[in-house]
């Protein structure tokens, strides 16, 4: 697993695919560890920048807890040991060097509201 992360691209095509993978990422990392997880989230809530709004605080009722659930049932200790770099490679963060962060937040809470419909579409929820 890499926990090292490029930062997020200056170009709105390239820092696009960047934070749809990065969702994608946690998305499928909450599928394997909190199967339907999905249905539990309101999209409409979501707003990365407050912990509230965390696609992990409704599953955990606080983001931090969450985060150190998702992490420590991880079986390599270089996820343990670095928690927030996990966060930020799966989407539920940005890079604190990222120099607009508000665009970047607004972008990546468009992607996580985009896997969330992925998988209710798939088990068949209307929203």
């Amino acid at each position: 697993m890499t926990l090292i992360s490029s930062p997020i691209p200056a170009d709105p095509a390239d820092r696009a695919r960047v934070l749809a993978s990065r969702a994608a990422a946690g998305a499928a990392a909450l599928d394997e560890r909190q199967p339907g997880w999905a249905a539990r989230i309101d999209p409409d809530r979501i707003d990365l920048p407050s912990d509230r709004g965390n696609p992990l605080t409704p599953l955990r009722g606080d983001f931090y807890e969450g985060l150190l659930g998702l992490v420590h049932a991880d079986p390599d200790p270089q996820v343990r040991s670095h928690p927030y770099a996990w966060a930020v490679t799966h989407g539920f963060d940005i890079d604190a060097s990222v120099v607009d962060a508000t665009a970047a937040y607004a972008e990546l809470d468009a992607c996580w509201r985009i896997e969330i419909a992925t998988r209710r579409r798939i088990a068949g929820e209307a929203r």
